[in-house]
């Protein structure tokens, strides 16, 4: 999968408001996380709609940061933070959009796929969206199942039983105010989608077990679909029903060989037991050491063509079904015990859905390949990857990190000495895009080399490396030292000087949505000729005008002020970066405006 396809997801749709809205508060929550998927979201809910041809500009993507610095707030398992291939300078600031949950992943896991977004606009009553899945915020390419949800705090709809409590934990775990979104969400009343009915939604966890759901005895049709099982559900869901029930299995080839290969029979009571291919996870790659300082890459990264279309089946459900009444559970949860029965953290959905999404969830099915179990032994793992999954969960779980700043060195303090326990698993750490440094086992505290001010960041690279295969992530270290000016500092050296000047042009018009810019990865020298929005454009047309400042102050002295507020806060930098470049032209130009900036925003300015 690639960006555009991410994009084009309906998750995207349910995450950007409406035209005349914007969103005042969003958790989401996944069990993995990717830096790249992180900014796409953070671009739909900053209003941004990518024709699924573009991916966002560096404009948007500043914008986006800067109107939702405190806002927005990603839960991902702790460990399971994708490492990306090209780290771009504007990735450093997802350190404060990104919280990782830790828990213990030998026992259980922060595994929910939700979306909780509250969107406001002058006049109305705020809009709730809830977004209700198995799909992670990773560029995997898979099939995936998921429920939107709209409301309005005190609209008209139902009221969904859960969502409130849904709300208050994951508030809770972002560290947003738990009481305001459970009070909200108490008011707020649901519309759902043609043909469903929203009986309740639950966050399952070791504190409230749900226990797999109870099939009535005269259910006539039974399907369970899910990547990854255990042979106790496999063998409760094949009695489920009635005697004469159709029961159907949808999972993945390697998962069924594995549960047929103590117990051929295990599958007797399903009528059907078919296969997708299995899901793409980067999260669990192990990927072969490269030369150099550059991170590893991952071998099973998804590498498709746009356009191209989901192979992995990832989608979890249940449903039972007989002409009166039809239910399906849908969510984050496996078809385990450990899902189900308290091991994991997890969201479900219990519905009522009409004949016509039955008749979807039976095509689905029905595309599946049927397994025959031959009796062959599941293929072995690797051992060295095993071995270094092991590893990776046992650190994930256990080591806590700090960071404070001795001049320019980041030094990281752990609370414990580091255990991974296998003496033979090499420990490395870096500041996300910097350069690897060995950690030794024996010691609390560990200083990197310098770093610049834009690449201060609590997002950090860990990778384990055992022979010739490793494994990497970023991991979070608070940074205790104040950092007052990092954000600045950030975009600053990110913007180039045709987009800060755009910048504050789109300041003066009131800020909307930048039509100019570059793709927010864009890194010139290492992806060749500038983009075709920046040829041919003569630096003295794009910094504004006399009459362009004169225009604005006259239309809204606000539009000027967020202008003049730029102009103070990044000005500097450029002019800085532009002469560390050794970019005479650009640095030529941002001082020409510097001084027009001065004489006729100083005269504004005093006589606002």
């Amino acid at each position: 999968m690639n960006d555009t396809t991410w994009r084009n997801h309906p998750m995207c749709e349910v995450l950007r408001p409406a035209s005349g809205w914007e969103v005042d508060r969003a958790i989401l929550a996944t069990y993995s996380a990717d830096l790249v998927v992180v900014v796409a979201s953070l671009l739909a809910l900053s209003g941004c709609d990518c024709d699924g041809v573009e991916k966002g500009s560096n404009l948007e993507l500043v914008r986006a940061v800067e109107r939702l610095r405190g806002r927005v707030r990603v839960l991902a398992q702790q460990g399971r933070v994708v490492l990306p291939p090209a780290p771009r300078v504007i990735l450093a600031l997802m350190d404060q959009f990104l919280a990782q949950v830790r828990t213990d992943e030998r026992e259980h896991s922060w595994h929910p796929k939700v979306a909780v977004v509250r969107c406001t606009a002058p006049d109305e009553a705020a809009e709730w969206r809830v977004w209700i899945g198995s799909r992670n915020l990773t560029q995997a390419m898979n099939w995936d199942a998921g429920i939107t949800l709209i409301g309005r705090e005190k609209g008209r709809g139902r009221e969904v039983p859960g969502l409130a409590d849904l709300g208050a934990t994951l508030a809770e775990k972002a560290s947003f105010d738990a009481g305001f979104f459970r009070t909200a969400l108490s008011s707020v009343r649901w519309q759902f989608p043609p043909g469903v009915i929203l009986h309740r939604v639950q966050l399952l966890s070791k504190d409230a077990a749900l226990g797999l759901p109870a099939c009535p005895s005269d259910s006539e049709r039974v399907v369970v679909v899910s990547p990854f099982l255990d042979r106790k559900v496999v063998a409760a869901a094949a009695g489920w029903g009635c005697n004469s029930a159709t029961r159907t299995l949808l999972s993945t080839p390697a998962e069924l060989t594995r549960i047929a290969a103590n117990n051929p029979q295990v599958f007797k009571g399903f009528a059907q037991t078919r296969v997708l291919s299995p899901p793409d996870l980067p999260e669990r790659a192990i990927a072969v050491t490269g030369a150099g300082e550059k991170p590893a890459v991952a071998v099973d990264q998804p590498g498709e063509e746009e356009g191209a279309t989901p192979e992995g089946l990832h989608a979890k459900l249940i449903y039972f079904g007989k002409p009166s009444e039809r239910r399906l559970w849908i969510g984050s949860a496996n078809g385990s015990q450990r899902a189900w029965k308290g091991g994991n953290f997890e969201v479900v959905a219990e519905l009522s859905i009409s004949p016509e999404h039955v008749d979807e969830i039976e095509r689905f099915v029905a595309d599946g390949q049927e397994f025959v179990a031959t009796g062959a032994q599941p293929i072995k793992p690797d051992a060295t990857e095993e071995a270094l999954e092991a590893a990776r969960k046992r650190i994930a779980a256990a080591w806590l990190v700090e960071q404070r700043f001795d001049g320019d060195h980041p030094v990281l303090i752990a609370r414990e000495l580091l255990d991974s326990g296998d003496p033979n698993i090499a420990f490395e750490v870096a500041v996300l895009g910097q350069a690897w440094k060995h950690w030794p086992p024996n010691v609390l505290e560990l200083k990197l080399p310098a770093v610049r001010a834009w690449e201060r960041t609590a997002l950090i690279q860990v990778r384990l490396t055992l022979g010739d295969k490793s494994c990497a992530w970023l991991q979070s270290a608070p940074i205790v030292t104040p950092m007052p000016d990092r954000d600045r500092e950030v975009i600053g050296q990110y913007l180039d000087m045709r987009s800060f000047l755009q910048w504050v042009r789109s300041a003066l018009d009131g800020d909307p949505l930048p039509p100019d810019g570059v793709p927010w990865d864009y890194v010139p020298g290492e992806d060749g000729d500038a983009p075709d929005n920046n040829r041919g454009r003569k630096d003295n047309a794009v910094a504004p005008t006399v009459e362009d400042i004169l225009k604005a102050w006259a239309r809204s002295p606000k539009a000027f002020g967020d202008a003049d507020a730029r102009v103070r806060s990044y000005l500097a930098a450029q002019r800085q970066r532009a002469a560390d470049a050794g970019r005479a032209e650009d640095l030529r130009v941002l001082e020409d405006f510097a001084t027009l900036w001065e004489m006729v925003g100083g005269e504004l300015s005093a006589s606002s």
